[in-house]
């Protein structure tokens, strides 16, 4: 009665930002099963799984050039619905894994991937794609956005060999802007 209204949060529930937010963290905890139990044996500092959701604004901005081409709209969510997160993962979920101390060869990022696509295969956790780093002594072999699609045996060190190259190309390029 006596107060004054300066700012509420509203939009952000009917523009889907709540609904989005509750999604990714069951998809969060969903994946933290596989990164916090302790028969995971690739241990490292960063390990987490996201679901890529981003407002239509972001897509209409032609300075936002990040967005993954499998990303969720924001606002496409219906509020309050109940979704089936482990779907959601296999449509727009991500992977961020850091190995710090591993052999650092294309063919050790073979392995690993095809381990953590195996692990996350038994426990029916679902993926759209994974951004894989090993780090040592300063060295990395790293790439993104890997498809869950494109992880078999079959080539698959060709593939990350160009996927890696790819990612230190656009570094390479962003670093001399």
């Amino acid at each position: 009665m006596l107060g004054n209204v300066y700012f509420d949060t509203y939009d952000s529930v009917t523009g889907g930002f709540v609904t989005a937010r509750r999604v990714e963290q069951e998809y969060r905890e969903l994946t933290d099963q596989i990164f916090e139990n302790p028969s995971f044996i690739y241990k490292s500092e960063i390990q987490y799984g996201t679901l890529e959701i981003y407002p239509q604004e972001a897509f209409d901005d032609p300075h936002v050039t990040d967005i993954p081409e499998y990303a969720l709209v924001q606002d496409e969510l219906i509020l309050d619905k109940i979704y089936d997160v482990r779907e959601l993962g296999r449509q727009a979920g991500h992977l961020i894994v850091y190995i710090d101390n591993q052999e650092l060869s294309f063919e050790n990022a073979a392995n690993i991937l095809l381990d953590i696509r195996e692990i996350f295969d038994s426990a029916n956790i679902p993926f759209y794609a994974i951004d894989l780093t090993l780090r040592t002594n300063g060295e990395r072999i790293n790439f993104d956005h890997f498809p869950f699609e494109d992880i078999y045996e079959d080539g698959l060190i060709e593939r990350i060999k160009a996927a890696h190259e790819e990612l230190e190309a656009y570094y390479a390029e962003q670093d001399g802007k």
